[in-house]
């Protein structure tokens, strides 16, 4: 459910990606769809039908997002890999730390530290694909939130998906009924 195909059945993976399905995606992915319709809109170029104002107003409301300028969010333009970047990195807490070294770079930077743009073509201006999203989401999940505190194990996962982290190993031995 975090990424919708096509009617023909398809994810489309080398489309290009709007800022506000990216939006979307990012919302659907932290499992937050319970909120929407709660927050605001501020843009004046999201009007209240588009069919993701709730969404692009509840990544506003949540600091997710901040707009284009000028009280705009330009729903309907391609997302950047590194604006794609630069709302993961504030999911996870990074974006401060980001922000203090500079537009684009900090973000890139961070993204490359931390893994999330692995496997992605990194150009600054590089539009995104519903492929590169993917991917970005992919290795988002399982990096480690920023803290204070050093606390690692807080990720997308286990934080907003609720998911349990479990140590051990796997094995290519069959269950059976024994071990039920």
């Amino acid at each position: 459910g975090i990424m919708v195909g096509y009617t023909d059945g398809e994810l489309h993976l080398a489309r290009k990606i709007t800022r506000a399905e990216f939006v979307t995606t990012v919302i659907r992915t932290l499992k937050y769809d319970f909120m929407l319709g709660a927050s605001e809109n501020k843009f004046v170029d999201v009007p209240n039908t588009h069919w993701a104002k709730d969404y692009i107003a509840l990544a506003n409301a949540l600091g997710f997002v901040n707009g284009v300028g000028d009280n705009k969010f330009n729903p309907d333009a391609n997302v950047t890999i590194v604006e794609a970047e630069a709302i993961l990195l504030r999911i996870l807490g990074y974006g401060d730390q980001a922000q203090k070294i500079g537009w684009p770079n900090g973000y890139t930077l961070y993204s490359s530290q931390l893994g999330l743009s692995e496997n992605v073509d990194i150009v600054n201006k590089t539009v995104a694909t519903r492929g590169h999203i993917a991917q970005l989401l992919a290795n988002a999940l399982d990096i480690p939130m920023w803290s204070y505190f050093n606390d690692s194990e807080k990720t997308i996962l286990t934080e907003y998906m609720g998911y349990k982290k479990v140590e051990g190993t796997i094995s290519d031995t069959a269950l059976t009924d024994d071990y039920l």
